[in-house]
């Protein structure tokens, strides 16, 4: 009876803990790491091959290596007259840019550091293909620009159609061959796609005014470049953009004013992370539908504290979250990093991806297969018509031929009537010529 009782219930319950588990809100397993504390932590971000997340102290002018998987600081690069307000990784991994006033270069082995001076105020920074940068500044209305590392010299600058509002945010694809220009700080926000494959960019495409919403905060890129996620304060969620048409196609709610968003290394999970002192908990995604996995509170410390702008980085492995978090409004260091276990193994989600990847890749390639079993049935089908038509073809021409040949023979026939004729004629002529001639004689006697 129990057994039977159980069984009857369990669709049921399977329901209740499915709706419960799709958007799960609980004390999240979150820690701080106690070395750091500062009254500016305006950037943060992961390396894709090493266990490492880089975390910009603008208040002390260093760039912190946080050991993702100890959790603890291993290095502290001085950084001077730089604000950390932005950082990029170049493609091959060698080098990490740090924006803000200067471009300061750091080499990801040797911690070397060489800062460059384009004579702007620099704001953000990427490295396309070639590993050079493009740059925005905080001109109120500027320009991109692209400086050639071999040249140490900034060689053009462009705009989509019109001026960039200052502070705007670039960002590559993984390639480097697609660059994106998120203005800051507009209602409504804008976002700008160009092509710099080649030795020009070219601008390709920008969001239909309005459909971003407001005060755009931060954006991401998809590992395969086919989506863009946008934090904007309004509205309340992370916008899934088609990076081809730029298009919002999607909104993960997050509830007020998301002011952060990061992705795992191999886009499977999304976060989203509201800068709010009444919603301080971080959202996660599921990439491929958008479903709400799980909903993190926060720790913390101080009142009003909320989470930094941009301030979220996922580990390599995606296992754990890195935010900045405290209360901006003090004059005392009161910004931390808390780490957040994201309870999700993205090894075995990136599997099973895979996996369905690759079912799809065989369902597809067996498309093809019975395309090209169509495509040569068709074929030998025309091969066969076209044998056949060349018989008729050569049957056709063997009675023109035969044809030919009786045209041939009635001409002969007739050049020989032609002939008799011409002689019948003449002998008429002849014999009407004698009776002409014996008419007139007799007419005479």
């Amino acid at each position: 009876m129990k057994k039977l009782f159980s069984a009857l219930l369990f669709p049921v319950y399977f329901v209740i803990i499915g709706s419960l588990l799709t958007a799960s809100s609980a004390e999240a397993k979150s820690r701080w790491i106690g070395e750091i504390s500062s009254t500016s932590l305006p950037s943060i971000m992961r390396d894709d091959e090493k266990d490492v997340v880089y975390l910009g102290d603008a208040q002390n002018k260093e760039l912190i290596v946080i050991d993702s998987m100890q959790e603890t600081v291993i290095d502290r690069i001085p950084v001077p007259s730089n604000n950390f307000s932005d950082m990029a990784m170049s493609k091959d991994n060698k080098t990490l840019a740090v924006a803000g006033g200067t471009v300061t270069l750091i080499d990801t082995e040797t911690m070397a550091i060489k800062i460059l001076n384009p004579g702007q105020d620099i704001v953000s920074v990427a490295f396309d293909h070639k590993n050079n940068l493009y740059f925005t500044t905080s001109e109120y209305w500027g320009q991109i620009y692209y400086y050639d590392l071999v040249q140490d010299a900034i060689v053009h600058s462009f705009v989509p159609n019109k001026m960039v509002y200052r502070n705007a945010l670039v960002k590559t694809d993984r390639e480097g061959k697609i660059l994106y220009v998120a203005e800051r700080g507009l209602s409504p926000a804008s976002l700008y796609k160009f092509d710099v494959s080649g030795d020009e960019p070219v601008f390709v495409a920008e969001d239909d005014h309005g459909d971003l919403g407001s005060n755009l905060r931060d954006f991401v890129i998809s590992p395969d470049g086919n989506t863009i996620y946008v934090a904007c304060g309004a509205p309340y969620g992370i916008q899934v953009i088609d990076a081809e048409t730029i298009e919002r196609t999607a909104l993960l709610t997050t509830g007020a004013y998301p002011g952060g968003v990061a992705l795992d290394k191999y886009g499977i999970y999304v976060y989203g992370l509201p800068s709010s002192a009444y919603n301080n908990i971080l959202y996660q995604f599921k990439a491929d539908d958008g479903s709400t996995t799980h909903s993190f509170k926060l720790l913390n410390t101080v009142l009003n504290g909320k989470s930094n702008i941009r301030g979220i980085a996922v580990d390599r492995a995606g296992q754990k979250a890195f935010i900045v978090h405290g209360d901006t409004s003090f004059s005392s260091p009161n910004l931390q990093v808390q780490v957040v276990d994201t309870e999700v193994n993205i090894y075995e989600d990136a599997i099973k991806k895979l996996e369905a990847e690759i079912e799809q890749l065989k369902a597809r390639i067996q498309e093809l297969e019975d395309f090209i079993a169509s495509l040569l049935s068709k074929n030998q089908q025309l091969l066969d018509e076209n044998v056949s038509l060349k018989q008729e073809n050569t049957d056709l021409q063997n009675q023109l031929n035969a044809k030919l040949q009786e045209i041939t023979t009635l001409e002969l026939e007739n050049k020989d009537l032609k002939s008799q004729l011409e002689y019948k004629n003449r002998y008429i002529q002849a014999l009407l010529n004698y009776i002409q001639r014996l008419w007139d004689y007799i007419r005479q006697r």
